[in-house]
């Protein structure tokens, strides 16, 4: 299941939540449903450095 982040439109909370299927999505302060969905990016942490990998080749000139 997806996590959203949203923000309230009634007292500007900002938080994230955890949707499932078709739930509609409260304000965990003020219980308000006037929340609007916020763009977000999401990380991943792994054990390994980041490598960088020339895998594509070097592009031909036309």
């Amino acid at each position: 299941m997806p996590i959203f982040e949203y923000v309230c439109a009634a007292c500007d909370h900002r938080f994230s939540l955890l949707v499932f299927g078709g739930e509609k999505a409260l304000c965990p302060s003020c219980g308000s449903d006037r929340v609007e969905k916020q763009f977000s990016s999401f990380g991943v942490k792994g054990s390994s450095p980041a490598r960088t990998s020339s895998s594509c080749g070097h592009g031909g000139g036309l």
